[in-house]
Parts: structure tokens; sequence; C-alpha cells
């Protein structure tokens, strides 16, 4: 897992792209997940990202309470 930190928003979005177009470029086939804060900001996200690098396929972003629940909900 890695963690994208930023000053602003728009310097997050832009690092955002740069980390998924790499991430494509390593491993075009392997699945990216992105965690997001809720549900306007997955879909903002999506659609941010899609402008950026031109689509989000095998890009599959959740909210924060989707990702704790997929994570650490069969152990709780």
């Amino acid at each position: 897992m890695k963690s994208i930190a930023a000053p602003d928003l728009e310097t997050l979005r832009e690092a955002l792209a740069r980390e998924t177009s790499r991430a494509r470029e390593q491993d075009s086939l392997a699945e990216i997940v992105l965690v997001t804060a809720g549900d306007l900001a997955r879909e903002f996200t999506r659609r941010d990202l899609a402008r950026r690098v031109g689509g989000t396929m095998g890009v599959r972003a959740l909210t924060l309470e989707e990702w704790v629940r997929e994570h650490a909900g069969p152990a709780m």
C-alpha cells in the first residue's frame, strides 16, 4: 500500500494521476485500489483521474468505510 499526501488538492490530484500512470507502466493488468474519504470524494476522484489519465479501467475506488469493511470485516 502506498499513501500520497500533498499540501493542496490540485497537487494531490496531479500526484495521484502520476502514480496511477506509473503503476500502469509497471504492470498494465494490475488492479489499482484508491481509498477516499467518502462517496463524494470517490466519485470526484474517479472523474478527475479519468480526465487526467484517459480512463479508469483497472482502477477501483473505495471509500475508507468500504476498504475497512473489506479488509477488517472478516476478522471482526
